[in-house]
């Protein structure tokens, strides 16, 4: 009997992992909603009362209320935003929308990115047609150009959610 050296992976265990990270995105985005609301909106109520009954010019109580309140509910609407864009996600992967491409990696590289003060490194591995994918370490020092990955993303979309190497991973079909 030969043994088995590569990881086995099927449509239905892809399915397993994406519905696994959603889920987790799903409780995030509630949780940080959770934090968040009971201290901003207060928050943008109490500042925005106090505009108007601070100021008489309706015009710069309109743009005051509008860029303060605004603001200060920005973390409410991201996280209103991260959880519609999960849910849209969950009903993707319950239709069964997401397909398992074959590619090989065109190349690799490691991304300087700077914000603000701070910097990382970001290594990236390219593949044709996809949007660029970052890899964690052992599976970017692994890589080498012409490597076989199995890429995972939605009908029509060119983002990568999930990738398996063809060194490490086998797919079968079910």
């Amino acid at each position: 009997m030969k043994n088995q050296t590569k990881n086995i992976i099927t449509r239905e265990w892809v399915e397993k992992e994406l519905r696994f990270f959603n889920r987790a995105n799903i409780k995030t985005a509630i949780l940080w909603g959770a934090v968040f609301s009971p201290l901003c909106i207060p928050t943008a109520i109490g500042t925005v009362s106090g505009i108007l009954n601070e100021f008489n010019n309706i015009i710069i109580e309109l743009i005051l209320c509008v860029l303060l309140g605004g603001v200060l509910l920005l973390p409410v609407a991201a996280m209103i935003f991260t959880l519609i864009k999960e849910l849209m996600e969950k009903k993707r992967i319950d239709r069964g929308e997401f397909e398992i491409s074959v590619r090989e990696l065109l190349y690799k590289e490691e991304k300087y990115e700077r914000r603000g003060r701070s910097h990382r490194t970001r290594k990236v591995l390219h593949f044709s047609d996809f949007d660029d994918v970052t890899a964690g370490g052992s599976v970017y020092q692994l890589a080498a150009s012409d490597d076989i990955f199995y890429l995972v993303h939605y009908r029509g979309k060119h983002e990568v959610k999930l990738f398996y190497p063809e060194k490490m991973y086998e797919y079968k079909e079910a």
